[in-house]
């Protein structure tokens, strides 16, 4: 994932929903630059926020607020990394993204 990442869902609507994004913090990441924060949105609003210290997997998520879940349909959520790394053309790179979506939650 770069410093900025967007990606577009369709939601199916009525159900109790939650956002994950699933992630690997690099260990030379963390030697280079130090802990990093991760943000995640939902059409534009804050839904999630993390600061991770350690390199390996870590997942963040977030309760769908209701009315999102209950309308359904398309849904943009914005995923935003601080600090990264700028390479050497120019590509900023902070955590190796593995998984992104909804999932059901229990009633």
């Amino acid at each position: 994932m770069g410093a900025n990442s967007h990606y577009h869902f369709d939601l199916w609507s009525g159900a109790k929903l939650a956002f994950f994004v699933r992630f690997a913090v690099v260990e030379s990441n963390l030697k280079a630059l130090g802990p990093i924060t991760v943000k995640a949105g939902l059409n534009g609003r804050p839904s999630a926020e993390g600061r991770f210290d350690t390199p390996g997997i870590h997942e963040l998520t977030a309760r769908v607020p209701a009315e999102l879940a209950a309308r359904g349909g398309p849904v943009e959520v914005a995923v935003a990394i601080d600090p990264v790394i700028t390479t050497d053309d120019g590509s900023k790179l902070g955590a190796l993204l593995f998984s992104i979506g909804f999932r059901t939650l229990a009633e």
